[in-house]
C-alpha cells in the first residue's frame, strides 16, 4: 500500500509562515528552498528562532571566507547540544530498546535526564573538561545515548566505534584523537551468539596512552572482570543527587569526531560542530521527515556509522 499525504499542514509550511512574518513571502517549497540557498544566513537564523533552539546566536549570521570551508555560521553563537535534546523531563518514553535476545527496556525523558546528570557530574569529577575527547567502543544501547549526551553536556567531544570492529580498526580511529575516557561493554549479542568486547577494549587501551579511565557497562555478563586499574563500572557513575548542568560552548566548537571508511588508506577524522550538527539534524528531522512531538523514530544502526549520530 502506498503512502498518500493527509493534506495536514507540515512543519515546512509552519516555517514559511514564520519567515513571512518579518521577511519575504514564501508561497511554496520552491520559494523556501531558493531563500535558503540565496540567503543562508537569514534562513538559518529564522530556522533557529522557529525551532526554539536554546542558546544565543549572536549578532552575525554568517562570515564568508576565501573558500567554502572557511565560512562560519553564527561565529558569536553559544549553546549546548545536550541541553537542547533534554528539555523534556516527563515520564513519557524517550527510548525504547529491543535486544536480539528478546529483552525490552524503556527509559523515560525524566530518567534519561537524570542519568545524563549523573554521568556528566562523574565525568567532571574525573577531570573531563570542554574539548577533551571521549571514545566509545559499544553497541547501540540506551547507555550509549546517555554517555554521548553526558559528553555533550560537559562540552567534551564524542567519538564511537562499533563493537564488531577489530582492535586494529579501532586503533586506526581512536589512536588519532587522544581520548581520556573509553566507554565499552562486556559483550553483545549478534546472530544468536555472544561476542566478547571487553578483551578487545583492553587491548585497545594498552596502545592509547592518553586513556585515563575505561568505563564498562554490564550488558550481557554481570560477572566480568578486568585486570586494569583504570577500569570502573558504569554503575559507579550513577548517583541520584546530581544536578543537570550544561557547559555553554561556541557554535563552531567540535561535538563529534567521525571517520571515513578507511578503504583508501587510514580512516580520516571528520569533525562536526555543535551548532551545525544541531541545526542540520533539526532541519532534517522536522522539515524533511516532519517528525513531531510523540512521534516514534526507528533507525537500525551500529555506533560505527554516522546514522547512529543522526
Amino acid at each position: 500500500m502506498l503512502w498518500t499525504p493527509s493534506g495536514k499542514p507540515t512543519q515546512i509550511h509552519a516555517l514559511c509562515r514564520h519567515v513571512q512574518n518579518t521577511g519575504p513571502q514564501l508561497p511554496n517549497f520552491d520559494a523556501l528552498q531558493a531563500y535558503a540557498v540565496e540567503q543562508p544566513g537569514p534562513f538559518w537564523r529564522a530556522f533557529w528562532e522557529w525551532s526554539g533552539v536554546l542558546g544565543e546566536p549572536g549578532d552575525t549570521d554568517l562570515v564568508l571566507g576565501e573558500r567554502m570551508q572557511d565560512a562560519r555560521f553564527f561565529p558569536q553563537g553559544r549553546l549546548n547540544f545536550a541541553q537542547n535534546l533534554l528539555r523534556r523531563r516527563d515520564d513519557a518514553d524517550a527510548l525504547i530498546y529491543r535486544g536480539e535476545d528478546g529483552s525490552r527496556r524503556t527509559m523515560s525523558f525524566a530518567s534519561l535526564a537524570q542519568q545524563v546528570a549523573s554521568v556528566a557530574s562523574s565525568l567532571r569529577a574525573l577531570g573531563i573538561e570542554p574539548g577533551d575527547r571521549i571514545a566509545a567502543y559499544i553497541p547501540n544501547i540506551p547507555e550509549t545515548i546517555v554517555a554521548a549526551l553526558a559528553t555533550a553536556a560537559v562540552g567534551a567531544v564524542w567519538s564511537s566505534c562499533s563493537p564488531d570492529f577489530g582492535v586494529n580498526g579501532v586503533l586506526d580511529r581512536f589512536g588519532q584523537i587522544t581520548p581520556k575516557i573509553l566507554f565499552t561493554v562486556d559483550s553483545y549479542h549478534y546472530a544468536g551468539k555472544v561476542h566478547n568486547v571487553l578483551d578487545k577494549a583492553l587491548d585497545v587501551a594498552e596502545s592509547i596512552d592518553s586513556l585515563e579511565r575505561i568505563i564498562v557497562f554490564s550488558h550481557v555478563d554481570a560477572t566480568w572482570r578486568a585486570d586494569d586499574a583504570r577500569v570502573q563500572s558504569w554503575e559507579s557513575l550513577l548517583h541520584s543527587s546530581a544536578e543537570l548542568e550544561f557547559t555553554p560552548r561556541a557554535f563552531n566548537d567540535p561535538l563529534y569526531i567521525m571517520f571515513s571508511s578507511g578503504t583508501t588508506g587510514a580512516p580520516k577524522c571528520i569533525v562536526h560542530s555543535i551548532g551545525g550538527t544541531l541545526l542540520k539534524q533539526l532541519s532534517e528531522h522536522r522539515l524533511h521527515c516532519d517528525i513531531g512531538r510523540d512521534d516514534r523514530v526507528f533507525y537500525f544502526s551500529t555506533c560505527g556509522w554516522m546514522m547512529w549520530n543522526w
